[in-house]
């Protein structure tokens, strides 16, 4: 607030405004900016404060209009710088080592070991809940991971070895596995601060952060991409991974946190490997076989083992 308005000097002089809990004037912001509230429970104060209508009064004005007279605050400095850095660390997990570390490593080991290591994701999402979230580990639970990772990798398994390898499998496990660490410390350490906020604003902001600490790092290899050589196939595909694998993916995962426990989100992790197997299938570049079918049938057998598992009965905001 600037100090050029008369009340507004008054209000300071005489200590009429909130104080926070550590005695100074709290900051607040509604649609003209940041400002001070009237302590409305000093008696003195609201005496103060309405004798501002009697110069008005005297000039004739016979009514008021008291915009934003209800109770309300868009946000406080304190807590807006709080959320700021509540979301840089969601974009951080979430989606910059997620992702990054994933894709490096995918070029540096398998495709085949890097199928395999992600399907480890729900048990470290399991075991994080129980630590953060003091969610109980019960046998329905351990037992819904182990038949959907069993499903999960008999899918991985026998979906035939692309005969593909990186450079330095180990480090490319590692990232893998970084990746997936990553994403289960954001589902958990994140589940009520992602209850609290928009899908919009989430997105709007964890891609900002996300976008500042990728970009960068990404200029060279943006500068020395032949843009004008790219085919309408491949156009197509990078808008595919961008608006459907990435966007759209992001959002409806969001939804999911909002509604479901931590171990069963990352429980459907475990449907991915069934989705290439449609996609192969729809593209004749793989078939069904009853082993197949079994695996989905495990897969969806320990979602819902999970479904119904017990839940914590309240659980701690570590967020707060």
């Amino acid at each position: 607030p600037l100090k050029t308005y008369e009340v507004y000097e008054e209000g300071l002089e005489k200590g009429y405004f909130c104080k926070d809990k550590e005695g100074k004037e709290f900051v607040g912001a509604v649609w003209p900016g940041k400002v001070h509230f009237p302590d409305v429970l000093n008696k003195d104060a609201r005496k103060w404060f309405g004798s501002k209508y009697k110069y008005l009064l005297d000039q004739g004005i016979e009514g008021f209009w008291n915009d934003m007279n209800e109770p309300a605050i868009f946000y406080s400095e304190k807590n807006l710088n709080q959320v700021m850095t509540l979301l840089a660390g969601a974009a951080m997990l979430g989606i910059v080592f997620n992702q990054g570390c994933f894709i490096f490593g995918v070029g540096l080991t398998s495709p085949g070991e890097a199928s395999i290591i992600t399907t480890t994701m729900p048990i470290w999402v399991m075991l994080l809940a129980a630590v953060i979230l003091k969610e109980p580990i019960t046998l329905k639970k351990c037992g819904g991971i182990v038949l959907g990772a069993s499903g999960a990798l008999l899918l991985v398994m026998t979906g035939g070895n692309s005969g593909l390898a990186g450079d330095n499998p180990t480090l490319g496990d590692i990232l893998v596995l970084s990746a997936q660490l990553s994403y289960a410390l954001y589902l958990t350490f994140y589940k009520n601060f992602i209850k609290k906020y928009s899908v919009v604003t989430l997105m709007k902001w964890m891609f900002t952060f996300a976008s500042v600490a990728i970009i960068p790092v990404s200029i060279p290899v943006l500068a020395h991409t032949d843009w004008g050589n790219i085919s309408p196939d491949e156009a197509g595909g990078i808008a595919y991974v961008v608006i459907g694998a990435t966007f759209l993916a992001y959002i409806f995962v969001m939804i999911g946190q909002k509604n479901l426990r931590p171990t069963l989100v990352g429980m459907y992790n475990y449907v991915q490997p069934i989705v290439a197997s449609l996609v192969g299938v729809y593209l004749g570049l793989d078939h069904f076989t009853p082993l197949k079918l079994g695996a989905v049938a495990l897969i969806f057998g320990g979602v819902y083992l999970v479904t119904i598992s017990k839940a914590a009965k309240t659980t701690t905001d570590p967020t707060a």
